[in-house]
């Protein structure tokens, strides 16, 4: 009881509250923005899925890890984060018009070069330089299985139930899996699409974000701030803001409802309210397990239903 009282004075999170008013109060000026939309995501994902992760997670073992946080270390990470927002501004649209700018934008070969750069920003240039110069080993990023089977024991239930939670949250209740529910696809198309989806977005989602916002990023902030909850909403923070550039000079369109030509303000605000939310029940599990593959798992679960349409047409079955 204590200590929820003193997380409820931690500056961070005042701090994040106050923001998340501003920019809910600057949507609010737009005549296409619905602030039911918005409450409806801080109601179910900031408040439901945090606190449902936070109940699983309440007898899971974490696995060790080591984390220095030194100066350089922290000076590297500051230096990541302004590639990936560079790279999710402009760099992936220059890379993908130079090498992909002869195939369909819908088509495998297309999706799976994206997949691959971002493999590369996200996880491969980041954990070379923590391995190699910062003298760490996979195990210090939530990856590690040898003498490990009472921490895996313990976060079991924490998969099973998330991903059945989200299975059937996202059936029922999602949007997104609406064709599914419709019947638009055949038996044979769930049984060869559905694992196959759930592979993809392992890696795109699963590997790709889990391993930069959360065993590299937060577990970082959450050293150098000294406090967890501090490094879950710096990471959400910054994960939100990563896509305010890309908004803003590519246009938003419907995906908003702020139309095709946001101002920079309106990107940022949306990115706060809107995608920053997302990364706290994954923060929390996080913390509280260490356990990468098991993110990978249940964020690849949670994706799986409102990616499966789009991924159908990828994969062309």
């Amino acid at each position: 009881m204590i200590k929820s009282m003193k997380n409820l004075k931690n500056p961070f999170l005042i701090g994040y509250v106050v923001i998340y008013m501003i920019s809910l109060a600057i949507l609010n000026s737009s005549e296409n923005f619905s602030i039911g939309n918005s409450v409806t995501i801080l109601v179910i994902v900031g408040f439901g899925f945090s606190g449902l992760a936070f109940i699983l997670t309440r007898f899971s073992k974490p696995m060790k890890i080591t984390v220095s946080g030194s100066s350089k270390e922290m000076f590297f990470l500051v230096f990541s984060v302004i590639v990936i927002v560079v790279f999710l501004t402009w760099g992936s649209r220059a890379l993908s018009n130079l090498f992909l700018s002869s195939f369909d934008k819908t088509s495998f070969v297309t999706h799976f070069g994206h997949l691959i750069q971002k493999l590369f920003f996200f996880v491969a240039i980041p954990l070379f330089v923590m391995l190699k110069y910062f003298g760490y080993s996979l195990k210090d990023f939530g990856i590690q299985f040898k003498n490990t089977g009472s921490n895996w024991k313990s976060h079991l239930p924490v998969m099973v139930g998330l991903v059945l939670f989200f299975i059937l949250f996202n059936y029922f209740v999602g949007r997104g899996a609406e064709p599914i529910r419709e019947g638009h696809f055949s038996a044979m198309q769930l049984i060869i699409g559905m694992p196959l989806s759930f592979i993809w977005l392992l890696l795109e989602v699963g590997l790709v974000e889990e391993f930069f916002f959360r065993a590299y990023l937060q577990t970082r902030l959450a050293v150098f701030f000294k406090s967890k909850l501090s490094g879950i909403i710096t990471a959400c923070l910054i994960f939100g803001l990563a896509h305010a550039p890309g908004l803003y000079l590519r246009g938003a369109g419907s995906i908003t409802a702020l139309g095709d030509s946001p101002t920079f303000i309106f990107a940022v605000a949306y990115s706060i309210v809107t995608l920053s939310v997302a990364g706290f029940f994954l923060g929390i599990i996080w913390i509280r397990t260490r356990n990468l593959p098991l993110l990978m798992v249940i964020h690849a679960a949670g994706d799986l239903m409102p990616g499966y349409p789009e991924l159908m047409q990828v994969f062309n079955i």
